[in-house]
C-alpha cells in the first residue's frame, strides 16, 4: 500500500521514469479497490446506499485520474528510453 500512496503523491511528475513493478503494483491495487466498490454496489440492496457507493466510487475515480495519467506517462517515458538504449539512438 505504501507504493500505491507513493504513486498518488507523484501526481504532477510527468518527466520521470516508472518501473514495470511500480506500474503493475499500482494497477493491481487500483483495480482491487475498484472491484471492492463494484462488489459493494451489487451486495447492498438499499437504493440510498447504492447511490452513496456510486458517488464515492465516482469521486475515487476522478481523484485518481491525474495520478494514473502521470504514471502512464512516466511508464511510457521509461519504455521509450529503454528502447532507445537498445537501438543505440
Amino acid at each position: 500500500m505504501k507504493k500505491y500512496i507513493a504513486v498518488l503523491k507523484q501526481f504532477n511528475d510527468f518527466q520521470g521514469k516508472a518501473s514495470r513493478e511500480e506500474f503493475i503494483h499500482f494497477a493491481l491495487v487500483h483495480f482491487a479497490i475498484l472491484g471492492v466498490f463494484f462488489l459493494l454496489d451489487f451486495a447492498v440492496g438499499h437504493p440510498f446506499f447504492n447511490k452513496v457507493i456510486d458517488t464515492v466510487s465516482g469521486l475515487f475515480v476522478i481523484a485518481t485520474m491525474l495520478p494514473c495519467i502521470a504514471l502512464l506517462v512516466r511508464r511510457f517515458n521509461s519504455i521509450k528510453q529503454s528502447s532507445q538504449e537498445v537501438s543505440g539512438d
